[in-house]
């Protein structure tokens, strides 16, 4: 899904906003291209679990490929969040 933004109201995009989403609704990834040149400035991408709980998240904010923060989630036996 793809969002395309033109806050200058000169007819071109300047700012693309990009969301991935697997089988099952859950987000996979975000991207944002701040000057609508098709190579995103971040990335942010999210992980779960066969249940659907999410185990990861990260931050690209420069999209280099190398995350500059990474968050884990667990969960206890009834499926709370207990850790992030």
């Amino acid at each position: 899904m793809t969002y395309s933004y033109d806050t200058d109201a000169n007819g071109e995009p300047n700012e693309i906003i990009t969301y991935t989403y697997d089988a099952d609704g859950n987000q996979l990834t975000y991207s944002s291209d701040t000057d609508a040149n098709d190579e995103p400035n971040s990335i942010s991408t999210y992980t779960y679990d066969a249940d659907g709980n999410q185990l990861t998240y990260s931050s690209d904010t420069d999209a280099n490929g190398e995350p500059n923060s990474i968050s884990t989630y667990t969960y206890d036996d009834r499926w709370q969040s207990v850790d992030i």
